[in-house]
């Protein structure tokens, strides 16, 4: 991407906001807005942004990214047609696209294609940006009915320039593949908290080592943002909450009958993680 083009940036929060202070500091000319007049400012006195809206120059190039709730996301770009008809590129960082791959108008247009960069942690909001968050991570670029190839090279290029490494995907298979490898690890994470908090007889902090802190590391994660995923990405969700349950209910079967079968399921789990992680 030229460091001639403007970005206009719609919500500057964890993942929004790491996009733009890594695009700053490239020297790109970034704006945002956000619903919270506190983040503008704060991120205009950090030089994270050049300005808003009302500062871009739109007589130039300039390409669009919304970073906000997936619900959020489709009523803002039914409000903004004009602005992204007119982008060189419009993109959109949501973990799940139920919603926005239904939308008439961007499956019109041809500068528009969407992205999910697997970049986030916990964290949220401004205050939780980082430069580096997305070097040496996956993004998923999901291409539309209409999307060009010159579209999809220019988003290509702009996560790059992040430092990412992009990769293709269909809209199906993205909400069914990240419903078992983002969103289900986030449910049990959640309930594994309220299991624990709601046990008098675990709750002794001493007690709680490295391993469950690791795990449920992600269940600090924004209440507003994952409600909307789980229920933008329902079906996927509820069909991977059912394919897990049938897993620990064959461990708990292993553990009441037989070590040795136990120790083939840990086994064999150690064999996934190899072959699909590490």
């Amino acid at each position: 991407m030229e460091l001639k083009e403007q970005i206009l940036i719609f919500g500057l929060g964890h993942i929004g906001g790491s996009i733009a202070k890594s695009l700053c500091k490239q020297g790109i000319r970034v704006y945002a807005e956000d619903l919270s007049k506190k983040t503008i400012t704060y991120a205009i006195k950090n030089k994270i942004i050049k300005g808003t809206f009302s500062d871009l120059d739109l007589s130039k190039p300039y390409s669009v990214i919304f970073s906000t709730p997936p619900i959020v996301t489709n009523k803002l770009v039914n409000e903004n047609k004009d602005l992204i008809k007119n982008a060189v590129l419009f993109t959109e960082t949501s973990s799940s696209k139920n919603k926005i791959k239904k939308n008439a108008f961007i499956n019109k247009i041809e500068n528009a294609i969407l992205s999910h960069p697997i970049a986030g942690n916990e964290g949220s909001g401004i205050d939780a940006s980082d430069t580096k968050l997305f070097e040496n991570k996956i993004c998923i670029l999901s291409p539309l009915k209409m999307t060009s190839k010159n579209s999809t090279t220019k988003a290509q290029k702009l996560w790059e320039s992040l430092g990412s490494n992009c990769i293709k995907m269909d809209l199906n298979s993205h909400d069914k593949i990240l419903a078992a490898t983002s969103h289900l690890p986030h449910v049990i994470s959640f309930s594994l908290m309220r299991y624990i908090e709601k046990s008098s007889n675990i709750k002794n902090k001493v007690l709680m080592g490295g391993g469950l802190k690791d795990f449920t590391r992600i269940s600090s994660s924004d209440p507003e943002m994952w409600s909307d995923i789980f229920d933008l990405n329902k079906k996927e969700i509820l069909n991977s909450i059912k394919g897990f349950k049938k897993e620990l209910e064959v461990m708990e079967k292993n553990i009441l009958s037989s070590r040795s079968k136990t120790k083939n399921f840990i086994a064999e789990s150690n064999k996934a993680r190899k072959k699909i992680i590490d």
